[in-house]
C-alpha cells in the first residue's frame, strides 16, 4: 500500500499537504467517528477532505489527530470515504491532522503530510480616532479607539526616537494617555502600540504624529500692597493690592508665620483686590500672605507684616 496521494487544500493554515477545512467549535470531549451531516456539533467541527487513493487493494482510511505536532494520538476509522467531519474539538486549541490508507490485511500506508487547524486570532487590532486634546504648557491628553479590547502603550519624546513611554495595562476599547511634566513650547512626537488578548499587535499615529505644548506662563505680579485701618473700630484693617492680570484672591494672617486665619476666598478674577481683617489686637505684630491664581492656574503670592498702633487716639498702621 503506497502513501496517500497529495490532498486537496481546504485549510487556511497548512503544514505540508493539507487535508482539513476548519469551520467552528467548542466541546472539550473529542469525537471518535465521523459525524453524519445532520448530526454535526455546531459549536466546533473540523471538516476534512482528501484525494482518493487509487490502489486496487484499498479498503479504507484512518484519520489521526492530536494537539501537538507529530503526536496524533486519536484515530478515526473513516472507512472507504474521502471526507470526515470531526466534532467535539476544544475551542482555542491547535489540532494537527494526518491520514493513512489501509488494505484488507490492515496493512497501513505512511501518513500524509501534517495539516494544522488553528482557531487562534491572528488579526491585528485596528486603531482609529486618534486625538490630542487638553494641551497646556506642561501636559497633553492623547486618546484613541480600538475595534476590540486591547492593552495599549504610547511612546513619545522630543524626537521620533522617543524616550518616554506611557503604559495602559487595562484592556479596553477606549484609550486615554495623560502626559505630564512636558516642557513648554516644545514639539513632541508619539506612536501608539496596542495588543489584543491573542498577542496581535498594531502601531499607529495620527496624520501629524506630533503636538506642541503651549508657551510657559509667567506668574501674575502683585503690586501696590497696602494695609490701612477701616471702620470705627480700632481693631479692623484692610489689605488692598493690584495684580497685572485677573486673579482670585485670599489673605492668610496671624501672629506667627503659620498664620492660622484665612479671609474669604474671592473666586471672581479681578485686578483690584480688597480684604478686611477683623478683631485684631492693637499693638500686636501680624503677619500676612496674599494668594491668588489666574485662569491658567499660575499662582501669585506676597507676604508682609503690620501692626495697629494708636496715635492721638486714632489707629494707624506700622509696617
Amino acid at each position: 500500500m503506497q502513501v496517500i496521494k497529495k490532498s486537496r487544500v481546504y485549510s487556511f493554515v497548512v503544514l505540508g499537504w493539507a487535508i482539513l477545512l476548519l469551520v467552528s467549535a467548542t466541546q472539550a470531549l473529542a469525537s471518535h467517528s465521523c459525524a453524519e451531516s445532520g448530526h454535526i456539533n455546531s459549536q466546533r467541527t473540523a471538516r476534512l477532505s482528501w484525494d482518493e487513493n487509487t490502489e486496487t487493494d484499498l479498503t479504507g482510511y484512518r484519520l489521526y489527530y492530536g494537539k501537538q505536532s507529530g503526536q496524533h494520538g486519536t484515530a478515526i476509522d473513516v472507512g472507504n470515504q474521502t471526507a470526515c467531519a470531526v466534532s467535539g474539538l476544544e475551542p482555542g486549541i491547535d489540532y494537527y491532522f494526518s491520514v493513512t490508507a489501509y488494505d484488507a490485511n490492515q496493512e497501513e500506508s505512511l501518513p500524509s503530510n501534517e495539516a494544522l487547524s488553528s482557531e487562534k486570532d491572528k488579526t491585528a487590532p485596528a486603531i482609529s480616532g486618534i486625538r490630542v486634546t487638553g494641551i497646556t504648557n506642561s501636559s497633553a491628553i492623547i486618546t484613541w479607539d480600538t475595534n476590540e479590547s486591547t492593552q495599549g502603550s504610547l511612546d513619545y519624546g522630543t524626537t521620533a526616537a522617543f524616550d518616554r513611554t506611557f503604559y495602559s495595562p487595562s484592556a479596553t476599547n477606549l484609550h486615554r494617555a495623560t502626559l505630564n511634566n512636558l516642557a513648554a513650547s516644545t514639539t513632541y512626537f508619539y506612536r501608539i502600540t496596542t495588543m489584543d488578548a491573542a498577542g496581535n499587535k498594531a502601531t499607529a499615529s495620527a496624520a501629524d504624529p506630533y503636538f506642541t505644548t503651549a508657551p510657559a506662563q509667567i506668574p501674575p505680579v502683585a503690586y501696590l500692597i497696602r494695609v490701612r485701618p477701616v471702620g470705627l473700630s480700632k481693631r479692623h484693617a484692610a489689605i488692598t493690592w493690584k495684580t497685572n492680570r485677573p486673579t482670585t484672591s485670599r489673605v492668610e494672617y496671624g501672629t506667627t508665620l503659620s498664620y492660622g486665619k484665612v479671609s474669604e476666598q474671592k473666586s471672581p478674577r479681578v485686578t483690584t483686590h480688597t480684604h478686611v481683617m477683623q478683631r485684631l489686637r492693637v499693638g500686636t505684630l501680624f503677619y500676612f500672605r496674599i494668594v491668588g491664581a489666574d485662569s491658567a492656574g499660575n499662582v501669585v503670592q506676597s507676604t508682609g507684616q503690620f501692626k495697629i498702633v494708636l496715635s492721638g487716639g486714632k489707629p494707624r498702621i506700622l509696617r
